[in-house]
């Protein structure tokens, strides 16, 4: 459940939006934004503004079941917001690592066909060179 909001909440409204958007130009990186973007502060934020203002509402003159629904409301809040922020660190604390092994595996795949597709000194000192860029972004 909490992997579906994660996928369904923003990532559609960032790749409807993202032509409008000045920091994002391509659809690459509005995937990218879509998926990253942040969740746990600000909804913790919203949290307690929500609750703040719930409190305000419990003070007014209200029947019981008011009340009670207020509370319920304050509950409920707190279950949805913390339960978003929890898999959201979950799941993007799951798929970071996963993103940087496939990246070092890509890496590794490209410069083991350069080594075996390499038929001269010149060829070598290419490989050297994308070698030596593997090791800096590695």
């Amino acid at each position: 459940m909490g992997i579906l909001v994660l996928l369904l909440r923003r990532p559609p409204i960032v790749l409807l939006l993202y032509r409008y958007i000045p920091r994002i130009e391509y659809l690459k990186e509005a995937l990218f934004a879509g998926y990253f973007g942040p969740v746990g502060v600000s909804a913790i934020f919203y949290l307690f503004v929500t609750i703040e203002f719930l409190r305000g509402v419990e003070t007014m003159p209200l029947d019981e079941s008011q009340r009670s629904g207020v509370e319920l409301m304050m509950k409920a809040t707190r279950l949805v917001v913390w339960f978003a922020v929890i898999s959201s660190v979950i799941v993007h604390g799951i798929t970071v690592p996963i993103i940087k092994v496939s990246f070092q595996f890509s890496v590794a795949l490209v410069l083991q066909w350069l080594i075996t597709s390499s038929s001269s000194i010149s060829n070598l000192a290419v490989q050297f060179q994308y070698l030596s860029l593997a090791r800096c972004l590695g």
